[in-house]
């Protein structure tokens, strides 16, 4: 309940987060299952909509009661009963009141993690009118396994940067990115999911410093003029799944600069409007990628040093050729092994259909 009001037991009263006295009438009121503004409530369905208290211990209806009562006994010592809330960025930061769980305040987000969730394996959060625009600072957080944070519904138009320290897991889901960029750093594994990026015009989209793995998965992209979607440094592992690209974009799919891990590339039938890698300068150590050349082609050809390989093998020019009937007509057109074309649809099954990238054998 985290704040109470009054110098003695009969005068102690749970206030709501205006710092307004909760009266009987209206704890009553919500535990009958009415709407009355409490501190603050946890939960997903009316049964399991609880106060909590500073350590995250259900405030039940007895605690409650003895509360109004007078007694000061609100500790139940029960787990939370969800570990899912809301950030609200119109909320603004109570420093009168204190805070509770959902927190209204981005700068605290770490101090509400563990104050009130540092036990739970998996935590949920929901951005609500969120911009962007702040430094989601969470290396101080302890003991969350999976902390999963959805920014769908929210356009950004200022840069989301999450510094990750040592939780296990962070999902970013969803989220459209107008003109800004995501930033990660100090981060163990960070995944987003189903990203939108519109109208970037500089620098690049996603930007990974000091990560151990960073995933970008089924990204849409919209009228990109940027140097490069994902830009990397001292990232062990890079995992992109580029599944839509509309409207007029202009960009390298991939560049990054000091020490490089391993980068897995997948395309649902994607033709970047640049390099797939753009890698200029020498590495420290080497790096390998795994590219699934069937499904991605480039306008202009790769670029990386010459240590760094495709599975074993040197990049390939990956720009397709011309247009092609199936692989005898390529051949007979001029093209050798290893090099790309388009099919023309009037070859024979499954190479009817026009359009598809394929690699001479």
């Amino acid at each position: 309940m985290i704040k109470f009001t009054g110098t003695s037991a009969l005068q102690a009263h749970p206030v709501n987060e205006f710092g307004a006295i909760i009266d009987g009438a209206a704890i009553a009121n919500i535990l009958g299952g009415g709407t009355e503004s409490m501190t603050k409530f946890i939960g997903t369905s009316a049964l399991q909509y609880h106060p909590v208290d500073e350590q995250g211990n259900i405030i039940d209806a007895t605690a409650i009661a003895n509360a109004v009562n007078g007694s000061l006994s609100i500790n139940s010592k029960q787990p939370a009963p969800s570990t899912s809330f809301i950030l609200d960025s119109t909320g603004g930061d109570d420093e009168n009141n204190g805070f509770t769980a959902p927190v209204q305040s981005f700068s605290r987000l770490e101090e509400v993690l563990n104050s009130y969730f540092w036990k739970q394996d998996n935590i949920f959060i929901a951005f609500l009118n969120y911009v962007g625009g702040d430094t989601l600072d969470l290396n101080g957080v302890e003991g969350i396994k999976n902390l999963s944070l959805s920014l769908s519904g929210n356009t950004l138009t200022n840069d989301f940067n999450i510094s990750g320290g040592s939780i296990p897991v962070i999902s970013v889901v969803g989220g459209t990115f107008d003109n800004c960029r995501s930033v990660v750093s100090d981060s163990n594994y960070v995944n987003f999911v189903s990203p939108v990026f519109i109208n970037r015009n500089t620098s690049n989209c996603v930007e990974g410093n000091r990560v151990r793995r960073l995933d970008i998965l089924n990204f849409t992209l919209t009228d990109c003029s940027c140097d490069q979607i994902v830009k990397t440094e001292n990232v062990d592992s890079v995992d992109l799944a580029l599944s839509f690209l509309s409207g007029t974009n202009s960009f390298d799919l991939f560049a990054a600069s000091i020490s490089l891990g391993h980068v897995k590339i997948n395309g649902l039938i994607a033709t970047i409007p640049g390099k797939i890698i753009d890698i200029s300068a020498d590495q420290a150590g080497g790096a390998s990628f795994d590219i699934n050349l069937a499904n991605l082609s480039e306008t202009t050809p790769s670029t990386y040093p010459a240590q760094y390989s495709l599975n074993g093998v040197a990049f390939p020019d990956l720009v397709p050729k011309g247009s092609f009937d199936d692989n005898a007509d390529a051949l007979t057109g001029g093209l050798t092994a290893g090099d790309f074309y388009v099919t023309t649809g009037l070859g024979a099954n499954p190479l009817n259909v026009a359009g598809i990238v394929m690699q001479v054998q």
